[in-house]
């Protein structure tokens, strides 16, 4: 139930975006109000988000079998806005479709829990995964990968999608690191978020 909800949810805020605005998928998208904090379910989050890209993205990437694996460790609830936290997540698996040619690949998510390093109490925070096995980003890319404009795709990509997504980790008290190639051949790209169980200040 509470998937569904998300998805619908997402639907009546901009999944249209989707098809032809940049607004959900840019992130530049104007809150309709201030989204409440509260805790909600990490897996719930990414598989509305799987949802969300896979079913508008032929009509952005033509016909491609991209699949997705997910390993999530149980039921993980860390404190969030449901909504932005969707669309970063949104923007992230979309890159992953732009890694991909005709062919198609495979995406592994994972969640998993760590605990907070340096940390007088026994706080947790969620390491969440996105790896592919497309082709990966240029060394001298990377560095630039979060500049407004700047894309490593061709065709009417607004070069957005990254930075908005870290932003709003960040948001979250949280960090975003990629990595890529991840192999001698050139390909792959791993993406690392890592978000805590509570927020300090301005969150729970």
């Amino acid at each position: 139930a509470e998937l569904a909800t998300v998805i619908a949810e997402a639907g009546r805020r901009g999944l249209a975006d989707l098809e032809g605005s940049h607004l959900l998928l840019s992130g530049e998208a104007i809150r309709e109000r201030e989204e409440p904090w509260d805790q909600f379910k990490v897996t719930t989050v990414l598989q509305a988000a799987i949802i969300a890209v896979r079913s508008t993205a032929e009509a952005f990437f033509g016909r491609r079998e991209v699949s997705f694996e997910c390993r999530f460790s149980g039921n993980m609830y860390i404190a969030c806005r449901r909504h932005d936290l969707t669309r970063a997540f949104i923007n992230i698996f979309r890159n992953t479709y732009d890694a991909y040619g005709a062919a198609g690949g495979q995406v592994l998510v994972t969640a998993r829990w760590e605990r907070e390093p340096h940390s007088a109490v026994r706080s947790r925070r969620a390491i969440i995964e996105v790896v592919d096995n497309g082709a990966g980003i240029r060394a001298g890319d990377l560095p630039r990968l979060y500049e407004v404009g700047f894309t490593t795709h061709t065709g009417e990509h607004r070069g957005h999608g990254l930075k908005v997504a870290r932003r709003i980790v960040r948001e979250h008290q949280g960090t975003m690191d990629i990595v890529s190639p991840l192999s001698v051949a050139q390909q792959g790209t791993r993406v690392t978020i890592v978000i805590p169980e509570k927020q300090e200040k301005g969150g729970m």
